[in-house]
């Protein structure tokens, strides 16, 4: 199986120095792929990656392509349960452990016993509501994707 490159110059610099194949632009990128894997680092220039309104010439390729109205709606879901899905498995342990060490610190300050406790189910229903919050969020941009003309948006460049 043969690998693909694409991303911001600098990357492809790199990717060309260690031998791997760099497309020349998205068009080609797409072309020869069978399989496209996206794979982020986390930092201020890639937070915008995957948005809709910045990737609608990307969607209308994979559309072209031959994705339903359907799996394309499903890919912005799936981004959208991505990064949720990223915030609760780190937000809320950090957030637990940073609440510990900020009510012990406060309770010993007023001579308190500091034994802070973490009820189970709240913490529980709060993931499950942030990550349907997310998909639910994510229901407008996915079928404004899913139904957005293919032709007129690859016709625009």
């Amino acid at each position: 199986m043969d690998v693909a490159h694409w991303a911001s110059e600098a990357s492809r610099h790199r990717a060309r120095d260690d031998g791997v194949c760099v497309a020349a632009n998205h068009d080609e990128f797409f072309a020869q792929c069978d399989v496209v894997s996206l794979h982020l680092r986390l930092l201020d220039a890639t937070s915008g990656i995957v948005t809709v309104r910045r990737r609608r010439r990307d969607l209308a390729l994979l559309k072209a392509l031959g994705l339903t109205q359907r799996q394309l709606a499903s890919v912005v879901a799936w981004q959208s349960t991505v990064a949720a899905l990223f915030a609760i498995i780190f937000g809320i342990p950090l957030g637990i452990v940073i609440d510990r060490q900020l009510w012990t610190l406060y309770a010993r300050s007023i001579y308190a016993v500091p034994d802070p406790t973490v009820p189970l189910w709240p913490v529980v229903l709060t993931g499950c509501g942030a990550l349907l919050f997310a998909n639910l969020v994510a229901v407008p941009p996915g079928r404004n994707a899913s139904r957005t003309p293919t032709a007129l948006v690859l016709r625009a460049e």
